[in-house]
């Protein structure tokens, strides 16, 4: 069972990823907010698989910096940065996330991470 915590604070958007993942053997953790997200991500670092960060948290500027650079520092996974805006998924990668893409491109860019090759939903 692969874990996945995800920094996204339109809870909208994480329900969406979250049924469109029910068919997956996986274990969704989530977070609404910046505290939280480093909470979870603290606690649950040992057993996580991968990380999907939003870049604006809270607010309509990039400021997921900070926490992106802990999970780099101390995290060996992928770590996705998901964002509808170019330029802040840029800031992103360089802050330390290992791959990018639009808000509406996540379920798509993670599930060959959590299914093996052979399987149908491999993408």
């Amino acid at each position: 069972m692969k874990r996945i915590l995800i920094v996204e604070d339109d809870e909208g958007i994480q329900y969406g990823w979250k049924l469109q993942l029910e068919e997956f053997p996986v274990i969704i953790y989530t977070a609404t907010d910046l505290l939280i997200g480093e909470v979870l991500y603290n606690s649950l670092r040992p057993t996580l698989d991968l990380v999907v960060m939003d870049g604006c948290i809270g607010e309509n500027s990039y400021n997921t910096g900070p926490l992106i650079k802990l999970i780099h520092q101390t995290f060996s996974g992928p770590v996705l940065a998901a964002s509808s805006s170019e330029k802040v998924r840029k800031q992103m990668m360089r802050d330390g996330c290992t791959f990018e893409c639009p808000k509406f491109e996540v379920v798509k860019r993670i599930v060959p991470l959590l299914v093996p090759k052979h399987h149908p939903a491999h993408i």
